[in-house]
């Protein structure tokens, strides 16, 4: 009987040891995994500030690769997207098989065009996995921002739409607008006005803020009512855009801070008449 007893305590500290050995294991994993990101973002961060951009490009692809739900592999993709508008030094390698080349530049480095559908991929899985859902369709906005600096359009569009129906699956009314904007502004640019105009009418029925968000939107009907040569309706607008800006604005001083919107506005009002 005392060998039995025995024998079942030394069964039952075994098994005590081997779930305090599981615990420990998982606990020093789950650190592990909360702290590496961190770790490896500080490092991209001294290695940038060093020049050192062969290593950061490298570790953060890295983070992206392994960390995709992280803060850090957000940032890295920011950090990457950033790159994108700027020259640098030669021969950033990606990997294996992916190479850059540019000129030494505001101490940047830039991606060669071949590189681009992977790292477009790659920051696509990071808005993919991130755990706070709003950022999904942020980092969306960004790669579709970033694909129409390169005069990728299909890749820009595709990625606009994420970010417009990621805004509206969590019914983010502000963003959705400004996403409705920016899609806006984008098919304007290029002279797709049939589809811009698209947009426009969502703006125009869904923003009644009485704030700058309104006046900029009834700035581009104006716009585009004088492309349409109704002069007296574009009139209107402008003058109702122009109304909603000083509403808006605290003080006659801050109204003369909107030059950057105004401007070209007024003269297209002044042009008019």
């Amino acid at each position: 009987m005392n060998k039995r007893i025995r024998k079942m305590t030394r069964l039952t500290r075994l098994a005590m040891f081997f779930m305090i050995a599981v615990v420990l294991t998982a606990s020093v994993y789950l650190l592990f995994a909360s702290i590496s990101p961190v770790l490896l973002k500080n490092r991209i961060d001294r290695e940038l500030d060093q020049e050192h951009f062969q290593t950061a490009l490298d570790l953060s692809i890295k983070l992206m690769q392994q960390y995709p739900s992280t803060k850090q592999a957000r940032e890295s993709a920011y950090i990457i997207k950033r790159q994108y508008f700027y020259n640098s030094i030669t021969d950033i390698i990606i990997g294996s098989q992916f190479s850059s080349r540019g000129s030494f530049n505001d101490e940047r480095f830039t991606i060669h065009e071949k590189d681009r559908d992977t790292l477009f991929s790659l920051m696509a899985f990071v808005a993919e996995n991130q755990r706070n859902s709003i950022w999904t369709p942020h980092l969306y906005r960004e790669l579709g921002e970033t694909a129409a600096g390169f005069k990728e359009y299909d890749l820009a569009e595709e990625f606009y739409q994420l970010a417009f129906d990621g805004y509206q699956s969590l019914g983010k009314e502000y963003w959705i607008n400004e996403m409705a904007l920016i899609q806006l502004k984008y098919f304007w640019g290029r002279s797709l006005y049939d589809t811009a105009r698209i947009h426009l009418d969502y703006l125009l029925t869904h923003v009644d803020d009485g704030l700058m968000m309104e006046a900029e939107v009834h700035a581009w009907n104006g716009i585009s009512l004088v492309e349409a040569e109704q002069y007296e309706e574009a009139y209107t607008e402008f003058r109702l855009a122009k109304e909603l800006v000083a509403n808006s604005l605290s003080s006659d001083e801050g109204a003369l801070g909107v030059g950057g919107f105004s401007g070209d506005i007024w003269t297209r009002d002044g042009d008019i008449h």
